[in-house]
């Protein structure tokens, strides 16, 4: 949301242009470069907890994922073999 300065409407919408007229600044961003990370030990490790079970349902998905198309794979292959 952008209040024009102009004429006082809030503009709802990201447009670089009010109604009346007004152009907004437009806000680029910077580059940002992260050199270091200074984290406690244990605080690290609870980190690479969380991470690890984090992890666990993207795995059974992946591996819901790939028993299905490996049935795909196993269903086309037979019915080629047999036929």
């Amino acid at each position: 949301m952008l209040k024009c300065p102009n004429c006082g409407k809030i503009s709802h919408n990201e447009h670089s242009k009010c109604n009346c007229g007004y152009l907004f600044p437009t806000i680029s961003g910077s580059p940002v470069i992260v050199k270091d990370i200074e984290m406690k030990f244990f605080s690290m490790m609870w980190f690479m907890v969380k991470w690890t079970f984090a992890a666990i349902p993207a795995m059974i998905i992946i591996a819901i994922i790939v028993a299905f198309v490996m049935m795909l794979l196993g269903g086309v292959t037979t019915s080629l073999i047999n036929s």
